[in-house]
């Protein structure tokens, strides 16, 4: 009895974590590439035996489906329910919902096989934490990270040995539509490989044949589709990254940026043996950020300052979870029965290769890839870390954790609800006879089009006098033709002033453009501001020719 009272309090407050994630996504507007994967769900629902064959235009260049990086087997979910019930943004964000909520309860699962004492502390830190809260939109990451989750509960089982065949068939089916979701996935089929040799289940090792099949058979369709396989021809050329060096040091700028339990790894360092080391590490990191920032980069001293406390950050959590692993790995380990050591192991696997893929081949950093690696960091450090410190710290990284990200989350809310409101208002306010043209992507464009604005794309649109053309400051945006400009007279700045809510904003334009959904070349993923969240530019065309 007592036992089902602890098990029925628990899942109450699980589905309290829930309905808080799910308040953040509910009501949130089409956002970032949320309009982009609409786009295609869109041509899967009218197409759905041919998947890549359809077009997508962003920054004005019409591209096939196939040159894009992700594979469809979430869209084909959006276009299910665009099919039933039309471009529902209600019934969308409830199949992210959904995936949200198995996010949280296999992530407790692991939790109360790794760290039981612990799990729904650990579990709050991880769906209220800033890299997952303000993640829930419409892109893929919340359900690759989801089935990931339900991947290693699967190979980390809560009794000894029970790592049986079916649930290491079962593992590769999930890893087999991780993959399908997002190609970060691939590294799931040699982990699932090394979980069952470290378990001596060698003769379940034919399982792996079951993701290796899967792709084989989608690059097969998409030969037959449109000649080549798309898994083979991803881009995975760096963008913005011109060294490893320089990709390592954004991880751990996003990484430092979205983990503030980094508090509770100082402490505990101190008492490691190799705490000298480590903790200079550490500094040695934050002040080299500091001093290229303050030498090299044209921007303000708080930037700088800023990005060495991410860089800090981001080493402790490294520092102190490989510490953890290597004490808990090494041959002669104390206190850890074989079985923890496999369970460990296969942690070890996964924070590795959710990096190392992300380092490697990822186009550009943002906090959404660094997503898949901080349950791993969590577990390990809920295992050896919150444990042993003092209340004070545990305190604190808790609390910073979770109000970082409640911060983040209703900022990222304000910044996509800007779009859906501004949209309407601009396409009303200049209405008529004339075309209300506008440039930009993300969900800005996804609610200018339903406002009844047109796309600008250079090569294809003719603005004539008295049109109007509406450019925003924030958003991607595309060219605009050599001899427009001479044309465009500036009528109006529509401003979206910030609120309290926005103090920590997830995208900025200043000292430079970037934020949470894409930092690069010295941006941070997010900062403090109190500019304007948005400023759109409107413009009337004037004669001039065609």
């Amino acid at each position: 009895m007592r036992l089902s009272a602890r098990a029925g309090r628990t899942a109450a407050v699980l589905l309290g974590l829930w309905a808080v994630t799910v308040a953040f996504n509910f009501t949130k507007a089409v956002h970032i590439d949320d309009r982009a994967y609409l786009d295609i769900a869109r041509h899967i629902a009218r197409h759905p035996l041919h998947p890549m064959s359809g077009r997508l235009n962003l920054f004005g260049i019409d591209e096939p489906l196939h040159e894009t990086n992700q594979p469809p087997l979430l869209f084909y979910v959006y276009a299910g329910v665009i099919r039933c019930l039309g471009e529902s943004e209600p019934a969308l964000h409830a199949v992210m919902a959904l995936f949200s909520l198995v996010a949280i309860v296999a992530f407790h699962a692991l939790a109360r096989r790794l760290a039981p004492k612990r799990a729904v502390l650990l579990t709050a830190m991880f769906c209220l934490g800033p890299a997952f809260l303000p993640g829930q939109n419409l892109m893929t990451d919340v359900p690759v990270m989801a089935l990931w989750l339900v991947f290693f509960t699967l190979l980390i089982p809560p009794e000894a040995g029970g790592l049986t065949v079916r649930r290491a068939a079962l593992a590769a089916v999930i890893a087999s539509a991780a993959c399908l979701i997002k190609y970060v996935s691939l590294v799931l089929i040699p982990i699932l490989l090394v979980a069952l040799l470290l378990r001596r289940r060698r003769r379940a090792a034919w399982v792996v044949l079951i993701p290796v099949g899967v792709l084989a058979a989608w690059s097969a369709c998409n030969v037959m589709e449109y000649g080549t396989a798309h898994l083979l021809s991803r881009p995975t050329t760096k963008l913005f990254a011109s060294s490893l060096a320089v990709s390592c040091e954004e991880w751990l700028i996003g990484l430092g940026a979205v983990c503030p339990f980094s508090v509770a790894a100082l402490p505990f360092l101190r008492r490691s043996r190799r705490a000298r080391m480590m903790i200079a590490a550490c500094a040695l990191a934050s002040c080299l950020s500091l001093a290229w920032g303050v030498l090299r980069m044209p921007e303000p001293i708080w930037y700088s300052l800023l990005r060495a406390a991410f860089v800090g950050s981001g080493a402790l959590v490294c520092c102190a979870t490989a510490s953890c692993l290597v004490d808990a790995l090494r041959p002669l380990a104390d206190g850890e029965p074989p079985e923890a050591r496999r369970d460990l192991a296969v942690v070890a696997l996964w924070l590795v290769g959710a990096a190392a893929f992300v380092i490697l081949l990822a186009p550009f950093m943002a906090v959404r890839h660094l997503l898949l690696a901080i349950p791993a960091i969590l577990l390990v450090l809920g295992r050896y870390v919150l444990g042993e410190v003092r209340r004070g710290w545990r305190v604190s990284a808790v609390l910073g954790t979770v109000a970082l990200g409640l911060l983040l989350a209703a900022s990222d809310w304000r910044f996509a609800d800007c779009y859906r409101a501004s949209a309407p208002r601009i396409a009303r306010r200049y209405a008529g006879d004339r075309t209300v043209w506008f440039v930009g992507h993300w969900g800005w464009q996804w609610y200018a089009e339903k406002a009844g604005m047109e796309p600008y794309y250079q090569s294809e649109s003719i603005l004539k006098p008295g049109d109007v053309l509406v450019v925003p400051s924030l958003v991607p945006r595309y060219g605009i033709m050599n001899d427009l400009p001479e044309r465009l007279v500036k009528v109006e700045e529509v401003v979206v002033r910030p609120t309290p809510a926005t103090l920590v904003r997830t995208m900025a334009t200043w000292p430079r453009w970037s934020g949470y959904y894409a930092y690069h070349s010295g941006g941070l993923p997010w900062i403090v501001s109190r500019m304007p969240l948005e400023k759109f530019v409107v413009y009337v065309v004037r004669e001039g020719g065609d």
